[in-house]
């Protein structure tokens, strides 16, 4: 079984930005998509640098 982590964030805004929401929605369904377990870890509003965009995460079990 795999397992896939649904990363996201965004550096500006606030929680309730539309391209937030879209994130929450499309990033962990391409996740239940490719991946028999989930995990969703969910940073909201983050200034500091991490990343520029959603990842996802897969890995074979």
């Amino acid at each position: 079984m795999s397992k896939a982590l649904a990363w996201i964030r965004k550096s500006k805004g606030d929680d309730e930005d539309i391209g937030l929401e879209e994130q929450r929605e499309l990033v962990r369904g391409l996740a239940e998509e490719v991946a028999g377990e989930v995990e969703v870890l969910d940073l909201g509003i983050h200034t500091q640098y991490l990343t520029k965009h959603p990842r996802l995460a897969v890995s074979a079990a």
